[in-house]
C-alpha cells in the first residue's frame, strides 16, 4: 500500500478516482516576479488538486495575500523540458524555497521533482526519482550548491537491477544538472525491527545536518514502530545518530524554530486507526545529542489526530491542523480544525474549523519573518492567510487562489 493510497484511505475514505480530461485544463501560465526576494520572504507556493485527483495547478500568493501567479504549471502544461505532466499527488519541499525557481515533488506514481522558473513560468529541468521501482518520492532539502537529498518512502523488493534502486534512502541529487549522485541507506536507522521499514517522510536541515523523519511503518500499513528523528551529516553522507519517539506511530512531518535551535515533528499516529494514544507534537533541541523537550498529546490540541506537518508562527506559537473523521456506526463525524498551541503554557486554540467536511483543511505554513501564516483550504476552495500579533495569531482572512480550473488547494510551500 502506497503512502498515496494510505493518506486516502485514512483521510478521504471510498472518494473514487474519477475520469478527466486534464488538457482542458490549461489557465495559461503566468511569471512571478522572482527579484521580489525580500528579507522575510515572498510569500507561498500553491498546489491545487482536483476532485479526481489527477489535475493540479501550481500557483503563488504574495505575503499581503496578493495573487502572484494564477498558474506557474499546470497538469496540462506541455512545456519544453517537462517530460511527466503534473500530477495529483504533487507536493513542496519543507523548507522555504529561495531563489529564481522552486522544486515541486509529484509522488505517487510519478516519481519526479519538477524545477520550475518563476520569472518564465518555464520548466528548466525535471528528474525522474525511481531508479526503476515506484520510490514515492516525499521532500527535498538543500545541503549545498550543487547537492541535496530527497527522501524515498518506498523499498524496492527487487533491488539490484540499478544504480541507487534499493529505496528506504535519502537519494543523493545534484539539482543544477539534475542528475542522481548516489543514496543514504535509512534502514540501519530501525535497528533491525524487521518487518518495520523506515519510511522516510519529511526533512529539514537545522544545525548543519540533515534531520529526516521516519513513520517506520509495515509495508501493509496496518503498523508502525516508534517514530524516529535521524540526523545526517551531510559532509558524509552517514547517520550520526537517531531519536526514538516512543509510543508515537506515523511521525511525518518537522518544522524548524525561528531560532535554528529546535524543530517541531509531528506524529498523527496510525492512519488506519482512530486512537489518539500515538498521535502528538514533539519538540526536539538540535544540538547534538538530539534531545526531546515537550510533548503535547493530540489530545489535548482537539478530537482527533494531529496534521502532517505543523509551523511555528513564531518562537512561542505553533500552528497545527487537526483531523476529523468520516462518520461510522461507532462514532459521529467530526470537521477539521485549525489550532494555536501556546508552547510556553501547552494550551491550545482552535482558529478554524472546515465548512462540514473532514480532511479538507491542509497543514499550515508560516513565514515567521514576515508575521504571517496561511492555510489551505480544500473544501471553501481558498487559502486563508493569518497575521501573527505579539502574543497570538489573528482570526484568518480567506483569499482566493485561481477561479479558472476550480481546483482546490491542498498544498503549501513558502517562497
Amino acid at each position: 500500500m502506497s503512502r498515496r493510497r494510505a493518506d486516502r484511505a485514512a483521510a478521504l475514505g471510498a472518494l473514487a478516482l474519477a475520469a478527466c480530461d486534464v488538457r482542458a485544463l490549461d489557465p495559461g501560465r503566468s511569471p512571478v516576479d522572482a527579484g521580489g526576494d525580500g528579507a522575510c520572504g515572498r510569500g507561498v507556493a500553491v498546489i491545487s488538486i482536483g476532485d479526481d485527483y489527477q489535475s493540479a495547478n501550481v500557483s503563488a500568493l504574495g505575503v499581503d495575500g496578493a495573487v502572484l501567479s494564477g498558474s506557474l504549471l499546470s497538469s496540462a502544461s506541455r512545456p519544453p523540458g517537462l517530460v511527466a505532466p503534473l500530477g495529483g499527488d504533487a507536493v513542496l519541499p519543507s523548507l522555504p524555497q529561495r531563489g529564481g525557481r522552486i522544486a515541486v515533488i509529484d509522488r505517487y506514481p510519478s516519481g519526479v521533482v519538477t524545477w520550475i522558473d518563476l520569472a518564465t513560468a518555464s520548466v528548466p529541468a525535471q528528474l525522474d526519482v525511481r531508479t526503476g521501482f515506484t520510490s514515492n518520492p516525499h521532500d527535498l532539502v538543500e545541503v549545498a550548491q550543487g547537492k541535496a537529498y530527497v527522501t524515498r518512502y518506498e523499498r524496492n523488493h527487487r533491488a539490484g537491477r540499478e544504480p541507487h534502486d534499493a529505496g528506504d534512502d535519502l537519494l543523493i541529487v545534484d539539482p543544477s544538472v539534475p542528475r542522481v549522485l548516489g543514496r543514504v541507506d535509512l534502514v540501519p536507522a530501525m535497528a533491525g525491527r524487521e518487518p518495520f521499514l523506515p519510511r522516510p517522510d519529511r526533512a529539514v536541515l537545522a544545525g548543519g545536518r540533515v534531520l529526516v523523519v521516519l513513520a517506520g511503518y509495515t509495508a501493509d500499513f496496518a503498523d508502525a514502530a516508534d517514530g524516529r528523528v535521524v540526523a545526517i551529516d551531510p559532509a558524509t553522507d552517514s547517520i550520526d545518530e537517531v531519536l526514538v519517539l516512543p509510543g508515537l506511530r506515523g511521525c511525518a512531518g518537522a518544522a524548524v524554530s525561528p531560532t535554528g535551535a529546535e524543530i517541531a515533528v509531528s506524529c498523527p499516529g496510525l492512519l488506519l486507526s482512530d486512537s489518539l494514544d500515538d498521535s502528538a507534537i514533539v519538540r526536539v533541541r538540535v544540538e547534538p545529542p538530539l534531545t526531546e523537550i515537550a510533548r503535547y498529546p493530540a489530545s489535548t490540541l482537539g478530537a482527533g489526530k494531529v496534521g502532517f506537518r505543523a509551523a511555528y508562527a513564531s518562537g512561542g506559537l505553533l500552528l497545527t491542523a487537526v483531523f476529523g473523521r468520516e462518520a461510522s456506526p461507532a462514532a459521529p463525524a467530526l470537521e477539521d480544525s485549525l489550532v494555536e498551541l501556546d508552547l510556553g503554557g501547552g494550551t491550545a486554540r482552535e482558529l478554524l474549523r472546515s465548512s462540514g467536511a473532514p480532511f479538507t483543511l491542509g497543514d499550515p505554513v508560516c513565514l515567521d519573518a514576515c508575521g504571517v501564516c496561511f492555510a489551505p483550504d480544500a473544501g471553501r476552495r481558498v487559502v486563508h492567510r493569518l497575521a501573527v500579533g505579539e502574543a497570538t495569531v489573528d482570526s484568518p482572512v480567506p483569499l482566493p487562489v485561481e477561479e479558472a480550473l476550480g481546483l482546490r488547494p491542498r498544498q503549501l510551500g513558502a517562497l
